[in-house]
């Protein structure tokens, strides 16, 4: 639940930044890659919603970071 809340404030401190702000950009990498570390943790403990969560959420930042890194 930390992680989650976590990123939806980075994602509202986000807008206040141009989408190509490298700083930003390794926070969301950071982010994405805790998701994936963490839902294969939920997957381990047979958790498979939870986890689907973190990994669909962890996808759409890391499509946006590519974006990002694109402009």
């Amino acid at each position: 639940k930390s992680l989650m809340l976590f990123d939806e404030k980075v994602s509202k401190f986000a807008k206040q930044f141009p989408t190509n702000f490298k700083p930003l950009i390794a926070l969301q990498r950071n982010i994405a890659m805790s998701n994936f570390s963490y839902a294969n943790i939920l997957m381990e403990r047979e958790s498979f919603l939870e986890a689907k969560k973190l990994i669909r959420r962890g996808n759409d930042l890391m499509s946006k970071i590519h974006i990002a890194e694109s402009l």
